[in-house]
């Protein structure tokens, strides 16, 4: 009987540490969370309700394709390097855009289905783009149009034939004639007035003169905006 006794004692005893570690331990557990561990789960749980919140559940069932995306540029040639393309494809969409064949970017459309891409460097020469469109269920659109943009920074030729500087010109018709030589599809101007340019680049026309010295100004002007510019003084003696 005493035997039975002293053993449960020891038991008791054994048991009541246990309960003490436990709570001991429960404290620090406590203690460690509002140090550390509770403001990582509030920003996990931030982050998650935030993820239900703004993502829409993907119709894993759609197999109908978006239409293909209109890709458009105000120009179709340029002499800056740098240009920005502007579309509208289905919106929620992403619009993957190639230049030349290459990757060169791409873009999630807006909830109006515009999208914008900017930054584009352009080559030398003849520019080529197409866009494709993937839905979020990763159905892919047909290729869109091509948008074909021309980019060149070299001045055109200029070469003037007439008048020549300093040139007089005596008589009661008032005119010099204006010609010379330049690249085929420039446009030529002579004192902002249009001069007629044939297709293998020769221009020829005819300038007013008043009496005294003129000051006559060709200008060159490619498809791109770059520009060659020659004057000449012309003497004019009625």
């Amino acid at each position: 009987m005493y035997r039975g006794t002293r053993l449960q004692r020891l038991e008791e005893r054994r048991n009541v540490r246990r309960a003490i570690l436990m709570i001991l331990g429960s404290i620090a557990l406590i203690l460690f969370l509002i140090w550390a561990g509770i403001p990582v789960l509030a920003r996990l749980a931030g982050l998650i309700s935030d993820l239900t919140m703004t993502s829409k559940p993907v119709d894993r069932t759609d197999l109908i394709p978006p239409g293909p995306p209109q890709i458009r540029s105000d120009f179709t040639a340029t002499n800056s390097r740098i240009m920005t393309l502007s579309g509208n494809a289905e919106p929620g969409t992403t619009v993957y855009l190639t230049h030349n064949e290459e990757a060169a970017g791409n873009v999630v459309t807006k909830e109006d289905g515009a999208f914008e891409i900017a930054d584009l460097v352009l080559s030398e020469g003849q520019n080529i783009f197409f866009a494709v469109a993937f839905d979020q269920a990763g159905n892919q659109s047909q290729m869109s149009s091509a948008v074909e943009i021309y980019h060149s920074t070299k001045t055109p030729k200029l070469e003037l034939e007439s008048p020549t500087d300093r040139q007089e010109v005596k008589g009661k018709t008032g005119r010099v004639d204006v010609k010379g030589i330049t690249d085929p599809g420039v446009r030529v101007t002579a004192n902002e007035r249009f001069i007629i340019v044939s297709e293998d680049g020769r221009f020829s026309g005819s300038i007013d003169l008043k009496e005294g010295e003129n000051t006559i100004a060709v200008v060159a002007v490619d498809r791109a905006g770059n520009q060659a510019k020659n004057e000449v003084a012309v003497i004019y003696q009625p």
